[in-house]
């Protein structure tokens, strides 16, 4: 049978969760509790091209523009335990984005923009801090 421990599966679920929560909110200095130090991060707009190590990906995501606002919904997520310290996973998302100088219209929010379809693919390993995402791998299904 295969290795599973349930508090493992949670905090590799939360970290997926946690990750598009920090990026939502572009608070990149949160991924720093997230990702190993020798992360590698291939974005699903750019696949082709690796950023690797956290410090190189919160510099990415901090260069990046403060618009458009992005807001990322995650389903489908999936958990497999290759040992006690490494496990895989793979999850769908669907990413809305909004302008930031667009109007906050209170009861409806902003107007969104575009719609992105996509996934991730993980890898996550148990360090002495806990459980942490070495590798993510994005990939896009559609857009708008």
């Amino acid at each position: 049978m295969a290795y599973f421990d349930a508090r493992a599966e949670y905090e590799c679920r939360l970290l997926v969760h946690q990750y598009v929560e920090a990026v939502d909110a572009q608070d990149y200095e949160r991924l720093r509790g997230l990702l190993t130090a020798d992360a590698v991060l291939m974005r699903p707009s750019d696949p082709e091209r690796p950023v690797v190590g956290v410090e190189a990906i919160i510099a990415m995501m901090q260069a990046r523009p403060r618009t458009p606002l992005g807001y990322h919904l995650v389903t489908n997520l999936i958990i497999e335990f290759d040992s006690p310290e490494q496990a895989r996973g793979s999850c769908r998302l669907l990413l809305y984005l909004a302008d930031a100088a667009g109007a906050d219209v209170p009861g409806r929010g902003r107007q969104v923009a575009a719609m992105r379809v996509g996934g991730y693919t993980d890898r996550f390993v148990r360090t002495a801090q806990g459980w942490r995402i070495c590798e993510r791998r994005g990939s896009m299904f559609g857009h708008d």
